[in-house]
């Protein structure tokens, strides 16, 4: 029987009920653990052996914990941000050891956990996005004194090009961490007098957030059900269930998003 073991940062229960469901059918044929850093775990969670780990481990503790459990194939189910940059390390890591690990490449993950590089691509390729300004924390915070000054004027002159409300995004960080929704110049002018890290601002769209997954297999694309996120009255999407299928868009458009998209899998 072949031994699989996962890796999940962020609460293992926002992962339900698909976590659950998945282990349990993958229990039929293959023995299983879970290494995951946050939350709590339990049998109601995983069908499975579990076991809970520090984010604080190094990258060959991480690896020598994983190893110690001689799995057959490793596979990361953290979201795309530094936790899954770690695991896509992790996995180059683990290979070299032999084992096989199913993660995002490096330099995709690299390019999806950065809101600004993210959005340069996505414009880059012709989807549309936000008009959208970065900022520096660097020299908004003054470690750079001779530039400080004026380049606040120079963020303030960009954002005046910009319609109000505005939403700020921290560049690094994920599940709605950090972001600001700003409604005049007043706000921005004072939110900005805060910033330590570096910020993209964008105007802010009204909406719902739809979201859908691919999966991509000897140069096939498989795409996962649709998923409602969140409407534009609740900026925390991860505070309730999600699970598909959302069947609020006629089928054509979600074909015709789906033929793009396979465009653009390929990174």
């Amino acid at each position: 029987m072949k031994r699989i073991a996962l890796i999940r940062s962020v609460d293992v229960k926002q992962a339900q009920p698909m976590l659950f469901s998945m282990s349990k059918e993958l229990s039929k044929f293959a023995s299983l653990k879970l290494f995951y850093s946050d939350g709590e775990c339990g049998k109601k969670d995983f069908c499975g052996e579990f076991e809970h780990f520090e984010n604080s481990l190094s990258l060959v503790e991480l690896a020598d914990k994983v190893l110690s459990w001689n799995p057959d194939v490793v596979i990361s189910i953290s979201i795309p941000d530094n936790n899954a940059l770690r695991d896509a390390v992790l996995a180059d890591y683990l290979k070299i050891k032999g084992v096989n690990f199913i993660a995002h490449p490096i330099q995709s993950t690299l390019l999806l956990s950065n809101k600004w590089e993210t959005t340069k691509y996505l414009k880059s390729m012709g989807v549309s996005v936000p008009k959208t300004v970065y900022a520096s924390g660097d020299l908004i915070s003054n470690r750079v004194d001779s530039y400080s000054s004026i380049y606040v004027d120079v963020l303030i002159n960009e954002l005046n090009n910009l319609e109000f409300p505005l939403i700020a995004k921290p560049l690094w960080d994920s599940m709605s961490q950090g972001i600001k929704i700003l409604k005049d110049m007043e706000e921005t002018r004072s939110f900005l007098s805060t910033l330590t890290v570096d910020y993209i601002f964008q105007e802010y769209i009204l909406g719902e957030l739809l979201g859908i997954e691919t999966i991509t297999h000897n140069e096939n694309v498989y795409f996962q059900p649709l998923v409602r996120k969140y409407t534009s009255e609740n900026l925390v999407p991860f505070d309730h269930l999600r699970y598909g299928p959302y069947n609020g868009i006629p089928k054509v458009l979600l074909d015709r998003m789906k033929k793009k998209l396979e465009m653009y899998v390929w990174i």
